[in-house]
């Protein structure tokens, strides 16, 4: 998400990450699932969008690491 400079694809991201929630959403309330339980649903998408950023770049110090300090 740092590669987003300009305020368009900061806008774009932002309505494609809502459609696709929107899409998710839609798609578990045609599998029955209990109304209710969609705020369960809701927390778990925001804690993963929330815990994306910090595991990449985990992943990206980890994979830059090096054995013998080089």
């Amino acid at each position: 998400m740092g590669r987003l400079r300009s305020f368009y694809s900061k806008l774009t991201s932002a309505v494609v990450g809502s459609m696709i929630y929107f899409l998710i959403r839609a798609w578990v309330l045609q599998m029955g699932m209990n109304p209710n339980d969609m705020k369960l649903l809701s927390a778990i998408i925001v804690a993963l969008a929330l815990c994306a950023p910090v595991v990449m770049d985990k992943y990206r110090l980890k994979k830059s690491y090096t054995e013998g300090g080089e």
